[in-house]
């Protein structure tokens, strides 16, 4: 008989100590042949180091493993920023992603008044307007850093925090981000 591993279980008849190599109703060749089948059918599904195929356990144990990067789109209003990034990496572990940009403004001069955004690496089937993670936003020319949270939209989150030095939230910062200030947005999030 052929395996049915993976999609079912097999099932064998085990021999006796009794049971004769011309036995008719456990033919020796035949568990052979069946336990040669199981194993190959189990060696697929394990897969060998290195392993191309998706569906093997080895590729997707590899999976959770790889970290990627990806180029960082950041904005305040409609400017987007050139940016030096530190850092912009992601992983995902089934459907949920973790990622983190860390970047410097290299150059533009962004709208004040206006939310910062940070461009996902995937897009997101998370409920938009949740709180995904954790934001950090330094003025360089104030010396001073803004903390905040960082909310879900469906291909970006943004900066959700205290902006004008006193308790309330909002999305509407006071700042005007330029050349030399740094951007942290941290994020976990749903994807489909």
């Amino acid at each position: 008989m052929a395996s049915n591993f993976p999609s079912s279980l097999d099932t064998f008849t085990n021999p006796s100590s009794t049971d004769a190599m011309d036995s008719v109703s456990v033919p020796h060749a035949t568990q052979h042949s069946d336990l040669n089948d199981a194993v190959e059918a189990l060696q697929a599904k394990v897969g060998v180091d290195g392993s191309a195929d998706t569906g093997s356990l080895d590729y997707q144990l590899n999976a959770l493993n790889e970290i990627n990067t990806f180029t960082p789109v950041v904005k305040q209003g409609t400017t987007t920023f050139t940016v030096t990034t530190n850092e912009a990496s992601y992983y995902q572990v089934n459907k949920l992603v973790y990622g983190v940009v860390f970047v410097t403004i290299a150059s533009g001069t962004g709208q004040a008044s206006q939310v910062v955004t940070v461009d996902l690496p995937i897009n997101t089937t998370s409920v938009v307007g949740s709180v995904v993670g954790s934001a950090w936003i330094f003025d360089n020319n104030t010396g001073i850093g803004y903390g905040g949270q960082t909310v879900c939209r469906t291909s970006y989150v943004e900066f959700v925090g205290d902006w004008s030095g006193g308790s309330a939230l909002g999305i509407a910062p006071a700042i005007q981000l330029t050349t030399n200030d740094q951007i942290r947005f941290n994020f976990c999030y749903e994807v489909a």
